[in-house]
């Protein structure tokens, strides 16, 4: 279990649910994406991994309480991956936008500070020693997010 340190220990313990007073009806929906949804709301949240934070801030839900938990994982390793590819947490919350930014400008701050350590540790690694599969499409996202520029190729080379 992953030492989250932006959200006391009491939230941690409880549910989304718990925290925001609020109990989702029934979906009534088949589909995976909504039933996972639901149930993660009625799980700990120090319960969660980082594919749980993934989904879930791809959705947009409860970003007040999973954004903080997401930076702290962030911050451990930018790279971390849930079940796509890695990066693909730090490219979730690179994808908010900016009413996201601007509401909370802290969030702004420590999100830089990932995207240059991920950028960091691209351009230093040895393709051939890495244990990261650093896709281009993440590249793509870290360039756009550095330089405003849109999502053609990034302009660093590893070294």
């Amino acid at each position: 279990m992953f030492d989250y340190k932006s959200l006391p220990p009491e939230v941690l313990d409880k549910t989304l649910e718990d925290v925001e007073n609020d109990i989702w009806p029934d979906p009534g929906e088949p589909w995976n994406l909504v039933v996972k949804c639901h149930a993660l709301r009625k799980a700990p949240l120090c319960n969660f991994a980082v594919e749980d934070l993934r989904l879930m801030i791809g959705q947009k839900i409860s970003l007040e309480y999973l954004m903080p938990m997401a930076l702290d994982q962030l911050e451990a390793d930018p790279w971390v991956s849930g079940n796509f590819y890695d990066g693909d947490l730090l490219v979730f919350v690179l994808k908010l936008g900016r009413e996201t930014w601007s509401v909370h400008p802290d969030w702004k701050v420590r999100v830089d500070a990932i995207v240059d350590k991920a950028i960091e540790l691209y351009l230093s690694s040895d393709p051939d020693e890495t244990s990261y599969s650093f896709d281009d499409d993440v590249v793509r996202q870290l360039d756009h997010w550095k330089t405003g520029r849109s999502l053609g190729g990034s302009s660093w080379k590893r070294g």
